[in-house]
């Protein structure tokens, strides 16, 4: 049906995409109603009511919400299979997109145990009160002594973790599975790889896309997904690690 659409089109004199035609709201195709899940889903499965900053929140609900039309596109249209280099681009940000959720997903975590421990009054056998894992930071940024040093500026939102630093940090609370935490990085990893140029030993380099386009595979972004599908329960275990510290250290639970 949809080529039907598009091969009349032509024979009207319309050359699609350069020149398309604009369709008013009635005489568009619908996209399948039940399929694209309510933000209030997202934020519920997600815990995202417990993150300090409702804004960033509200932002991860919305682009979870926004992997449902990219999972329909990539399992039902051809964008997932083949489509040229266009299908591969359109994997590759797409699993960019996820490996972004993530960040900003372990970045909320974060910041609930910054909040957590600046409202714990256990000073004595405090769980930040370790050597921070990012004390090497890039040029301009801080050097922390301790986490609850760097707590401090995360809670005055005076400092922003990277994707590496929330890897270093995470740990240091509740243990990352072995392959969770391979899959992380590597996700990771793919999200860097969003500029087409980059500096490279003060040399602006290009990169070759046909050497790495076998990488982004419809395989590979579902194993994205089930990544990111398992972010609420290492969450879970976080918000368990406090609580249980809590009721070890104040005999109550708050």
């Amino acid at each position: 049906m949809l080529q039907e659409i598009e091969d009349k089109l032509r024979k009207l004199g319309y050359n699609p995409p350069e020149i398309n035609i604009l369709l008013e709201s009635k005489n568009r195709i619908e996209f399948p109603k039940g399929y694209i899940r309510n933000v209030e889903n997202f934020r519920e499965r997600y815990m995202l009511n417990k993150f300090p900053d409702q804004a960033l929140a509200r932002n991860i609900s919305y682009i979870l919400q926004y992997t449902d039309p990219l999972n329909y596109l990539l399992s039902r249209t051809t964008l997932g299979t083949d489509a040229l280099s266009a299908g591969a681009i359109a994997r590759k940000y797409a699993i960019i997109t996820i490996g972004t959720l993530a960040e900003a997903y372990l970045s909320g975590v974060v910041e609930y145990i910054a909040r957590e421990c600046g409202n714990c009054g256990n000073s004595k056998e405090c769980l930040a009160k370790k050597k921070c894992p990012a004390k090497k930071r890039r040029k301009g940024r801080g050097n922390y002594t301790d986490i609850r040093e760097l707590f401090e500026k995360v809670n005055d939102k005076e400092e922003m973790l990277t994707f590496n630093d929330l890897l270093m940090i995470i740990p240091q609370f509740v243990e990352i599975d072995g392959s969770l935490r391979e899959e992380l990085e590597r996700l990771r990893e793919i999200r860097n790889h969003i500029h087409v140029q980059y500096i490279e030993k003060d040399k602006v380099r290009v990169r070759d896309y046909d050497k790495n386009k076998s990488r982004y595979t419809l395989k590979e972004y579902n194993k994205a997904i089930a990544v990111l599908r398992q972010l609420p329960a290492l969450f879970e275990r976080i918000i368990h690690t406090l609580e249980q510290y809590r009721v070890k250290k104040t005999g109550k639970e708050e």
